[in-house]
This record gives structure tokens, sequence and C-alpha cells, in this order.
């Protein structure tokens, strides 16, 4: 397994090496852009290039290697729909309503946001997906909580250039050291891949992944979790999941990075 780990990481640095700076003129020409947290113009949902770099990297291993069908389908139908989810909210959403609250309220009151939209189909998704990994109504239930949270959680941390990429990489290189079920670990290993070309521009502030990308790091860890954690440890990461979300309707965790040290530190490393 070695190998598919090492395969499909160098894969991924080639496609992405080769793919991204194409992506940046064809998004920068397009005028897909948005401004920054220091007002500067810059192109956006660049999470396109995980898309590409994910979708080819493992149509390779598939071809060349002969990976598990099912899993790999799976997996990227979930990938794909909630790469797009991502890309409709980069494209025509707006910054009228904040969080959950705010989108709920929306949709309350008879509004529909690109937020709403990603909550529906998105939660969806998950459950679709959930029933193909679970062996349970509960397991199902579990699962789909488990990457609907981590895909929006990621998108929570998407606010600083870098910092969705290192919070990714963070918790994958942990999940990968402490988890003994190593046969689906190549899902990290190929984006880890694509996110060491990436992140330099992303943490010079010239490019944002967007929705686009921080939805498809959050799935991917969702359903690495859904499919090598036992339920106890996935319930566990639920509840945490559940109470850092309610956390972030109350306090910014900008402000919490900023204030501490230490995050502080981690945070500007590279910017």
């Amino acid at each position: 397994m070695n190998f598919v780990f090492l395969f499909s990481f160098f894969i991924s640095i080639i496609l992405t090496h080769l793919f991204l700076p194409m992506l940046i003129k064809m998004v920068g020409e397009s005028n897909l852009v948005c401004l920054n947290y220091k007002n500067i113009k810059i192109p956006t949902a660049m999470g396109l290039t995980f898309l590409f770099s994910q979708t080819l990297t493992l149509g390779i291993l598939k071809i060349f290697l002969s990976l598990e069908d099912e899993f790999l389908i799976v997996y990227l139908i979930g990938f794909i729909f909630i790469g797009l989810l991502g890309l409709i909210d980069d494209t025509i959403g707006d910054d009228k309503y904040k969080g959950l609250r705010g989108h709920l309220g929306a949709f309350l009151k008879g509004e529909l946001t690109t937020g709403n939209i990603k909550a529906l189909l998105g939660g969806f998704i998950a459950m679709y997906v959930s029933t193909y990994l679970s062996n349970s109504l509960f397991n199902i239930v579990i699962n789909a909580l488990l990457i609907a949270l981590l895909t929006n959680f990621m998108n929570l941390f998407d606010l600083r250039p870098g910092r969705a990429g290192k919070l990714f990489i963070s918790i994958s290189f942990v999940s990968i050291i402490l988890n003994f079920n190593v046969e689906y670990n190549y899902i990290l290993y190929s984006l880890i891949g694509s996110l060491i070309i990436y992140m330099k521009y992303d943490l010079k502030a010239q490019v944002m992944m967007g929705d686009t990308g921080s939805n498809v790091l959050g799935y991917t860890l969702g359903f690495y979790f859904a499919n090598t954690f036992n339920i106890y440890t996935k319930l566990l990461i639920v509840v945490i999941l559940l109470i850092l979300h309610l956390i972030a309707e109350k306090v910014s965790f900008t402000k919490i990075i900023k204030n501490s040290k230490v995050l502080n530190y981690i945070d500007m490393i590279g910017r």
C-alpha cells in the first residue's frame, strides 16, 4: 500500500503543477474574483484545482492499480457534487447572511440563499453517500453528520491565506498516524500533494480556494473518517464538531487564533 500512497501523492503534485497556472489564468480572465481580507480582488473558487487533480489522480490509480470500484465511485460522486455546491456559492452567493443562524432565518422568511442550497443538498449528498458506507440506520445518521459537519467546519476556516489548507494537512497527518486502517489513506495523500503546490499561491494571497475548495477538503476528511474510524470515535468527533459549530455562532475563530500566540504563529507561517 505504501506504493499506492506515494503514487497518488506524486501524481497529484504533477497534475496540480500542470493545471493550476492555467486554471488561475482562466478564472482571472472570466472575472471570477472576490475581495480577500485585505479588500484586494483575487481569483476565487480555485478549489477547482482539487476537483481536477483528485478526480484525475484517482482515475489514474483505478486504471493502473485496479483499486476498489465502489469506494472510488461513491467517494467521487460526493466529492464532485459537494465541490459544485461550493462553486455555486462562490459564483452567485453574497455576504448578506452569515452563519447557520443567518441562513436558517432567511429560509424561514421564504428567502432562498446559496447557504440554504448548500445545507439542503449538501446534507442530502452526505446522507446518500452514507447509505453506501453503513450497515444500519444509526450508522447512516452518524456518518452523514460526520461528513456534513466536517464539510462546513472546513469552510469556517477559509478566512485567511493558507488556513484551511494547513488545517486539512494537520488533521490528515494526525489521522494517518493514529489510524490502524490504512487502506484508504491514498485519498488524503493525493489531496496533500495537490495542496503542496496550491498553498504557495494561497499563502501569498494570490488566490482563494473558496467554498469550492474548503467543501471538498472537509468532505474528504468526513468520508475518510466514516470509512476508517470505529463508531465510538465517530460519535466523539460528531459531538466535538457540534460544539465547535455552536461556538462559531457566538465567537470568531479568527479572533481566537489571533489571541493565541501558538495558533497565531502557525497561522502566519508562510504568509
